[in-house]
Formats: C-alpha cells, sequence, structure tokens
C-alpha cells in the first residue's frame, strides 16, 4: 500500500514539475535560449527576486552552503554503499 501512495506521489509531482517545466519555457521573457547565454537568464526582474529570496529560505530553514554540499555528499555515499551492497 505505501509502495503504490509513493507511486502516485511521484507521478503526480513528475507531472506538476513538467507542467511547470513547460509554462515556464512558454512565457515570453524577451529572452533567447539561442541568442541568449544561461547566464543571462539570471537579470531582470528574476534575479531580484532570487536574491531577495534565496538568502531568506536559508535563514529560515538554517542552510548554509557548506551544510548544503556536505548533505549533499552524504546522499551520495548513501546511494553508492545501497547500490554496492544490491550488486553483491
Amino acid at each position: 500500500m505505501a509502495g503504490s501512495l509513493l507511486a502516485v506521489t511521484a507521478f503526480v509531482l513528475l507531472l506538476v514539475y513538467l507542467t511547470l517545466f513547460v509554462a515556464l519555457h512558454l512565457q515570453r521573457t524577451g529572452y533567447s535560449p539561442i541568442r541568449n547565454a544561461v547566464s543571462e537568464y539570471g537579470v531582470g526582474l528574476a534575479a531580484v527576486v532570487v536574491t531577495m529570496v534565496v538568502p531568506a529560505l536559508r535563514r529560515v530553514f538554517g542552510l548554509s552552503e557548506r551544510v548544503y554540499l556536505l548533505s549533499t555528499n552524504v546522499w551520495f555515499l548513501i546511494v553508492a554503499l545501497c547500490l554496492t551492497v544490491d550488486a553483491w
């Protein structure tokens, strides 16, 4: 039962992700993925919002760059261990 609930949740979240992905790419921002480099997307209103929101979220959730990187490495280690144990 829990496995099917997780599968349905993952499927719904995938549909939400794909919907947001398509919606963001169909918005008229004035930027072209062919003419403008990826780094140029961080200008305009989006850059202001990100500059204001990310530090606030880090304060709220207590995240710092080092903790984030450490947690990412821990997850990679856990996945590697699971794959190693599963291979045996």
